[in-house]
């Protein structure tokens, strides 16, 4: 389960960070980021961050079926 939280931690900050860059490119007037489309690295950052609440949603159905 240890692995599971941390695994949906990463995915978290990685979707956050994922999310914001293109988010500031398209701010600043570009379309395109390190040759990828700023919507297709607005769609990666979203699947990871569904992700990690999946991870979080997961641990919270664990918990739950321990204390039932």
């Amino acid at each position: 389960m240890e692995l599971i939280k941390r695994l949906g931690d990463l995915f978290a900050i990685a979707g956050i960070l994922i999310c914001i860059a293109p988010l500031i490119a398209r701010l600043s007037g570009q379309y395109y980021l390190l040759g990828f489309e700023l919507k297709t690295l607005l769609l990666g950052g979203m699947l990871l961050l569904l992700l990690a609440c999946l991870a979080r949603l997961e641990i919270l159905l664990r918990q739950g079926s321990r204390a039932g």
